[in-house]
This record gives structure tokens, sequence and C-alpha cells, in this order.
């Protein structure tokens, strides 16, 4: 029996049969509600990257391991120091600690911003994290505990920022970002030769060049990727055909101050993009072939807007076995430094847990197919 298919069918069933505070918020929220989940040793230490800034500056993604119902994230401040974040939900405990690679205290030259680099491969059980410009990620193994690098690829190296996400139909984790100063890129990393290989063309994905994002749609089996201060999307399928989706009615450009945070719902795999005042916009992906765009009545109440940061400094990660999206939130005042205690919210969108991926894997994607 294929393992992707092993893994992602326990999705759907409980992780536990004790409460947990997060399966007891997630119980009680009502959907298309934000609620708060309160963690037993969320506090500033677990978030600090000394000299008064935060590792989810200059971030808005985080991983989930929907097999063993853990939160992950690597990132580090301006320049400072750099923490791998975790959280398991069945003993309710943070850890935040230096990776054994970044230099702390920082010697001033070690620059870690982790945008949309954050993701979690089930399979391997392994969390991948793109390099800040970089053409490599880091990788945690879960079962062993150590950390090492993947194979490099130039293409992947030409900016700070892009999008890195698992794409479970094809088994392989996926980036994007600008190729030049026009277009961008999609390249898969195959872990099992250690080695990237270009999906799509070249020179046809225009998007900005900064702060692109990737992300992928439980439902409907397609990784959703673009922006990078443009308001253009496309989306990609498990044979490697790429098309265009419906333009997004704001810029879109995560992870930057008064910027934005892209995720979308592991239940209706809808997009999900929420602006600098909190007001959520839905990509609806199943009322047409490109999606139809629309405004939910509900705003994210943790916008920090005192700072005029909007939602700078908060991650998000799809939680399928739970149907929510969670918030790690940073608190504080003034782009989210100083010493509040951060915060962790839920989303519920609909009723439901994530999708599995087909029974079958369809056949290894072409390559060079040509833009619908």
């Amino acid at each position: 029996m294929n393992l992707v298919k092993v893994i992602y069918g326990l999705i759907l069933l409980p992780m536990s049969l004790n409460a947990t505070p997060l399966s007891s918020a997630v119980a009680n929220c009502p959907i298309g509600q934000f609620c708060k989940v309160n963690m037993s040793n969320l506090t500033p230490s677990i978030i600090d990257a000394t000299n008064q800034t935060i590792i989810t500056g200059y971030a808005s993604k985080a991983a989930w391991d929907n097999v063993n119902s853990r939160f992950y994230f690597v990132g580090g401040g301006h320049l400072t120091c750099v923490k791998f974040v975790t959280y398991d939900d069945a003993s309710d405990k943070w850890t935040s600690v230096v990776p054994p690679w970044a230099p702390c205290p920082n010697p001033g030259n070690f620059f870690y911003h982790s945008y949309q680099h954050n993701t979690f491969d089930p399979v391997s059980q392994r969390l991948y994290v793109r390099r800040f410009y970089g053409g490599f990620a880091d990788v945690y193994d879960v079962g062993t505990q150590s950390w090492s690098v993947t194979a490099s690829q130039a293409e992947v190296t030409v900016q700070v920022s892009g999008g890195l996400e698992y794409f479970p139909d094809i088994d392989k984790v996926v980036h994007f970002g600008i190729e030049n100063s026009t277009f961008g890129a999609l390249w898969a990393y195959e872990k099992n030769n250690n080695s990237w290989s270009q999906i799509g063309v070249s020179n046809s994905y225009a998007t900005g060049s900064y702060d692109n994002f990737a992300v992928y749609s439980t439902k409907h089996h397609f990784l959703m990727f673009g922006g990078g201060g443009s308001s253009n999307i496309f989306k990609v399928d498990a044979l490697g055909i790429v098309s265009p989706l419906t333009s997004a009615p704001l810029v879109i450009n995560d992870a930057t101050p008064n910027g934005t945070i892209t995720t979308a719902d592991p239940v209706s795999g809808n997009l999900l993009v929420i602006d600098a005042s909190g007001t959520i916009h839905e990509l609806n992906l199943s009322s047409s072939a490109k999606g139809d765009w629309g405004v939910l009545s509900v705003k994210a109440p943790f916008v920090n807007a005192t700072s005029g940061g909007g939602v700078y400094g908060v991650v998000a990660a799809q939680m399928a076995n739970y149907g929510v999206i969670g918030f790690l939130v940073c608190g504080g005042l003034a782009y989210c430094s100083g010493n509040s205690s951060p915060q962790f919210y839920i989303y519920k969108h609909k009723q439901g847990t994530g999708v599995p991926i087909p029974v079958d894997l369809p056949p290894a994607a072409p390559k060079n197919l040509v833009v619908n």
C-alpha cells in the first residue's frame, strides 16, 4: 500500500482520545470564527530573537504535521538569533532552541527571515525550510532529530524570499520564486536523489519579484502560487500543468509590514488572503474554473493596527486533521517587539477535516508543458 496514501488517510482519524487545549478549542470554536487557544508555556522567550526582535518577523507561514499533530517553525530576527520552535499537541508543550547551524549571538551577517519557507513532508517526517537567499533548504528529520541540507539549485537562489510547499500528490517539496525581474519559476525537490527539477516552463508566470507564496489546496489537489507584490495567481496540478486563477482584488506581498498572509482553508481548499486591516479575501475555487473572489464578514482579531504593521509577525499553518488554520501571533506593540506574550489562534472556516490525496498517485509530472 502506498505510504503517501496511508499517511494522508490517517488525517481523518482523531489524533487522541484525550482532549487537549487545541482539540477542545477546535471542538468549541464556531464555524466562521477565530478562537484563541490557551496553551501552557507560550511565553515571550519562545519567539524572542534577542535585541528586541522576534523570529516571526518577515515571515507568514509555519508548518504542521497532521500525523503527529505538531507545529513547526524556523525563523530569525533582523540580523539576530535564529530559533527552531515546536509545539506538541499531546503534551501541550512549546519548545524553542537555536539550531546547531545557526550562530547566536549573530555576528551581524547571518540573515534568516523565513517568509513562506517552512513546510512539512509527513511521508519522510521532515521539516524543510528554504534558506534566506539560498538555493537549498535546511532539513530537520523528526525521527533522528538531526539537521541536514538539500542540494543547491541556482534558480532557487535568485531572490531572498519565495514560497516553499509540500505537494502530497507528487510527494515532493515545491518552490516558487522569481526567475528574473518579470517571471517566476517552479522547482521541485527530488528527495530520492537529492536534486531539483523544473516544473512547467521558463519566462511564463508573471508575478512580483519579492514575497511570493505557495500553498496547497487539500480539496482541489493543486498547488497555488504567485503574489510577490502583484495580484497574479496560478495553480499547478499533479501532472505539472500550470494555469492562471482569477487575479486577487489586492496586492499580495506576504511577510512584509502592512503586507498580507496567504494561506488556504484545509476543508474547502479555498485560498484565503488576510490584508493589513484584518480583512479576509477568499478565492472560492468551487464556483468557477478560475475561482471567484469575495470578502468574509469576520476579520482577523490579531491585526496589530497600533504599530501600523498590520499582520506583520504572524505565521499561519493549515491544520488539516483539525480542519482549521492555526496562527502564531507575535504579541506586543511597535512591530511586535517588547515583552508581550505571543498568542495562538485558530480559524474554523468550514466544518470538517482535510481531504486525503487520491488512492493512486498520478504518473510522474511531465516537464516543459505550456501554460493554458
